[in-house]
């Protein structure tokens, strides 16, 4: 019988999957698959940054969610959605919403962000209510999207 996928917080030995799942992503920083790449992986599992969905014992997909201190220490509660990525066996199953679900119940009444960087994200973030914000991008010229709870 396959047990229903589970949405958690990752520990910090979850850490070598979740890095596993990162090095797999072609555009992601050479920088991010090294020792110390892994330490920052590690560090933010401990930090509760990091979420999974485990599906029968396997980590099949990866949230990295960090509030926005800045904007905290103004009043504001804005997250940012850092990294979503799934396993290539495991895409298309609703991994990668599960987790954006996640965010939202966790956001509650503040603003999630994302900075998207492939069509099929964008199109799902799209799906889930986030709206592009027009004229803001990140370094990388990534558009910025953004969802709250009142706009959806």
């Amino acid at each position: 019988m396959h047990a229903k996928p589970v949405v958690r917080q990752a520990t910090a030995s979850d850490a070598p999957a979740v890095q596993a799942i990162m090095n797999a992503i072609p555009w992601i920083a050479e920088s991010a698959k090294t020792e110390e790449g892994f330490e920052r992986t590690k560090s933010a599992c401990g930090r509760g940054e990091v979420w999974i969905v485990e599906d029968n014992s396997v980590i099949a997909s990866t949230m990295t969610l960090t509030k926005d201190s800045l904007a905290a220490s103004c009043g504001y509660k804005i997250w940012l959605i850092r990294l979503i990525a799934t396993i290539e066996t495991a895409r298309r199953k609703g991994h990668a919403r599960r987790l954006i679900h996640k965010a939202k119940e966790i956001v509650d009444d503040g603003a999630l962000t994302a900075h998207v960087q492939n069509d099929d994200s964008s199109a799902l973030v799209s799906s889930e209510g986030f709206v592009l914000v027009e004229g803001q991008a990140d370094a990388a010229g990534y558009p910025l999207y953004e969802w709250t709870r009142n706009a959806s």
